[in-house]
């Protein structure tokens, strides 16, 4: 038996207790949600090899090296240990926070949103309808990006302030952001509804067997659907429904779309970081004061990013045709070693416990701010880079901001209008003795 079928062996059985927590509602749902985005993004090692991109878009497979499965188990292992002992927060005493206000903020989120999405597609053109993906990038800009924000962030709080109309338009722009060819908001708008329904008062009461688990169930489905579009997206946008309709069902379709999905470039990039002990030295890291700041490059800022260091460095000649994922514990081991490991994974444990925290208020602005801010830090930060990551949540941030600010005007508006209309004259009488 080789070191790889032992450490496999360890890596299934830390998988299997997590899934036992996790059924058993022994999780916090934050860092339930941290466990199986890691186990999804570490699937590759399940089989024993990683996607290596080439020159001229090819994909070459390669063996898991040992070291491999060390890491991935150890951010396994931290994430539930750390969760295990987070539990007492799931019985906390809820905390009632109050901003008067603030029950338009998902309307104020919506109309941020549309505004965004107007400009950014005038400004894209006819580029954004183009079935190349890479012309699709370049095509959207600032507003078209900040509008699926707006858009992800209107669906937390149209869920926590029971407001379907927002909802339907919400889920209206992500899914013509998932026609354009982009699923990151769409996935993680149905993350943050099971996280808002499973952490809610509600959820806790019933118990972990008696879940709503229809809808659980209906929200894992629609996330699978949308990992598969990425392989018909060019055909759909092309009209070839015929095409996309013979590839779905096709059972090496959807081999394929696993194979060379993210999970599989996301570990290659690991594996090689760990097979070359390739290291960088932490000055982009620097880059993080830079996120005080809006539109740095304009102001004449150059920022580099890790994956401006490693993709030429470890896979030379692929930037010109694609872009790699990230990985964000490939950059800590490559800036600081089993040190660097080590302070990633506080910085990640530490957010996931804050984040519990506050969705155990009972404030709606407060859950719908912590689901906004938080699943995109427990779901997609495996596959990112830490500055590339924090400048999303400064996105969101912004976003949830100028939401609430725009809902407390638009109350304050409103009460100015109700003033407004009523009659001088139907003033209440005086009560006697008054």
């Amino acid at each position: 038996m080789d070191l790889n079928t032992v450490l496999l062996g360890v890596y299934v059985l830390l998988v299997g207790a997590g899934l036992w927590l996790l059924l058993t509602r022994r999780l916090p749902v934050l860092f339930a949600l941290a466990f199986l985005s890691a186990v999804a993004y570490s699937f590759p090692l399940f089989m024993g090899f990683a996607m290596y991109p080439g020159r001229g878009g090819t994909f070459t497979p390669t063996s898991l090296i040992p070291k491999a499965y060390v890491v991935n188990s150890a951010i396994l292992a931290a994430i539930l240990l750390a969760g295990s002992c987070a539990r007492e927060q799931m019985s906390a005493k809820r905390r009632r926070w109050r901003l008067q206000g603030t029950h338009l903020a998902g309307w104020s989120a919506m109309i941020l949103s549309l505004a965004l999405l107007a400009y950014g597609v005038v400004s894209a053109g006819s580029d954004l309808f183009s079935e190349d993906k890479l012309v699709v990038l370049k095509a959207t800009g600032r507003g078209y990006s900040l509008a699926m924000v707006a858009a992800f962030v209107a669906v937390a709080f149209a869920i926590e302030m029971r407001s379907r109309i927002v909802l339907v338009l919400a889920l209206t722009v992500l899914a013509f952001d998932l026609y354009i060819g982009f699923r990151a908001w769409t996935v993680m708008a149905i993350a943050v509804a099971a996280v808002l329904y499973l952490s809610s008062g509600e959820a806790r009461r019933e118990g972990p067997r008696r879940v709503n688990r229809t809808l659980v169930a209906t929200l894992a489905v629609l996330a699978l659907g949308v990992f598969f579009y990425k392989g018909i997206f060019p055909n759909i946008k092309a009209g070839e429904f015929d095409v996309a309709w013979a590839k779905l069902q096709d059972p090496e379709f959807y081999l394929a779309s696993v194979i060379i999905g993210e999970p599989f470039i996301v570990q290659g990039v690991l594996n090689e970081v760990l097979l070359t002990d390739y290291s960088v030295s932490g000055e982009h890291l620097l880059n993080v004061f830079l996120l005080l700041l809006i539109y740095t490059p304009e102001l004449g800022f150059n920022v580099r990013y890790f994956n401006d260091y490693f993709q030429e460095d470890l896979f030379p000649g692929t930037s010109e045709f694609m872009g790699m994922g990230n990985n964000f514990w490939a950059e800590a081991l490559s800036v600081g070693g089993v040190g660097g490991l080590v302070m990633y994974l506080g910085l990640f444990i530490a957010g996931l416990y804050f984040a519990t925290k506050l969705l155990a208020s009972e404030s709606r602005v407060v859950r719908a701010t912590a689901a906004s801010v938080a699943v995109p830090w427990a779901f997609y930060i495996h596959r990112n880079e830490l500055i590339v990551h924090l400048s999303y949540e400064r996105q969101i941030i912004l976003v949830v901001v100028s939401a609430i600010l725009g809902s407390m005007l638009l109350s304050e508006i409103a009460n100015a209008l109700k003033r407004s209309i009523v009659p001088v004259d139907s003033k209440e009488p005086p009560r006697a003795g008054a």
